[in-house]
């Protein structure tokens, strides 16, 4: 049997028998989620390169002063 040759469980040689077809399922999330946390990480990403010292609580504080507000 598939199950005892491959090492799987009945169950699972069940479940792929009754598929349509082959093709994996999607994983992972349905909807793209950004992965910048804040726009101050976006100018991070887009700075990181040609300024190699700076960090971000640096870039925070020149951000803050010259927008007059936190970040």
């Amino acid at each position: 049997m598939l199950a005892g040759h491959y090492g799987l469980s009945r169950t699972t040689v069940a479940k792929w028998r009754s598929r349509s077809g082959t093709a994996d399922a999607p994983m992972g999330p349905r909807e793209r989620r950004s992965t910048a946390l804040t726009p101050l990480d976006d100018v991070m990403g887009c700075l990181r390169d040609s300024i190699r010292k700076l960090t971000r609580s640096s870039a925070c504080v020149a951000v803050s002063n010259a927008m007059a507000g936190p970040c």
